[in-house]
């Protein structure tokens, strides 16, 4: 009980949360900064420590703008991913969560990752 009411007053805090939120929004400015970068037709959707990778260039709002993704190009970049390592979820459907596990060293593996899939996608 001890070690659940001291994770609660850490929760409670908000700092634990603000870290986590600012990572992922590093995170996805980097992949959006890749993405600009060499012109990919991808988009990303952020929301605090959530994130969606989708195979469009263009903005995705709902499940019929999801439906005209890539699906194609998606499973190359999952497996090529998780050849290198990084676990996604396995669907345009489906969310990247970050937690507070997930600090530079993860992330900069992530970005890294992520410049060696989109050579060979």
């Amino acid at each position: 009980m001890a070690a659940g009411i001291e994770t609660l007053t850490q929760l409670k805090n908000g700092d634990v949360f603000k870290a986590i939120n600012e990572n992922t929004t590093y995170l996805v400015t980097e992949l959006n900064k890749l993405i600009s970068k060499f012109n990919l037709p991808m988009s990303i959707n952020h929301k605090g420590s959530m994130l969606s990778l989708f195979m469009t260039a263009a903005e995705v709002n709902s499940f019929e703008d999801v439906q005209k993704s890539d699906f194609k190009l998606f499973s190359k970049f999952f497996h090529l991913m998780l050849g290198n390592g990084i676990f996604l979820p396995p669907s345009q459907y489906e969310t990247w969560f970050s937690s507070s596990c997930h600090l530079s060293l993860e992330i900069d593996k992530t970005l890294e990752s992520f410049k060696n899939a989109i050579k060979e996608v």
